[in-house]
């Protein structure tokens, strides 16, 4: 087991695209560390003895992962979180057998300024539009699919009166932000 400052959530997006009628597939994938406001949350479901009790797992989504999974379905409108659990020695493994071989390709997700119902003339002057970017890797499983996905971007908005509200997420939850390539480094 690893010490639980070391436990980490893998959020997987699974992306699939047709390109000039050749289907191919990635997925985006990102850790995110362990904290007391970010964790599994377990119900426990009885089926009769108690032997046999299904457990239900509740994996965390916060506004940064919001943010993120909801630029990605601008383009991707199926796309949906598969979640992973890293609490020891031989989930990382898992993972590295699993994501070592695939070409990674890097990408962004863009969060942009919209002005909505504001006049256009009366924004002050001294108004700063902030852009928020990203970094996401997107894992290609072979070769004949990295020309699909290479130079993939994903871009949403958000209301330019929520500046502060969106820039402090991206401050507060960005550093809880891993990628997974870092366990093979």
């Amino acid at each position: 087991m690893l010490d639980i400052q070391n436990w980490r959530i893998v959020k997987t997006i699974r992306i699939d695209k047709n390109l000039f009628g050749r289907y191919g597939w990635a997925h985006i994938i990102y850790m995110r560390k362990v904290l007391p406001n970010y964790v599994v949350a377990y119900e426990k479901k009885e089926k009769g003895n108690g032997i046999w009790d299904e457990i239900i797992k509740t994996y965390p989504i916060d506004d940064l992962d919001n943010l993120i999974l909801k630029a990605i379905r601008t383009q991707y409108s199926e796309a949906d979180f598969r979640n992973y659990e890293i609490y020891s020695d031989n989930n990382i493994e898992d993972m590295i057998r699993l994501y070592k071989t695939n070409t990674i390709i890097p990408g962004n997700v863009y969060l942009n300024p919209t002005i909505i119902n504001m006049d256009y003339y009366n924004i002050p002057q001294s108004s700063t539009f902030l852009q928020f970017r990203i970094p996401l890797q997107i894992f290609v499983p072979c070769k004949e699919f990295e020309l699909m996905f290479t130079n993939e971007y994903f871009s949403d908005n958000y209301d330019f009166e929520k500046t502060s509200c969106v820039q402090k997420v991206i401050k507060d939850l960005l550093p809880t932000f891993i990628q997974l390539s870092d366990l093979w480094k």
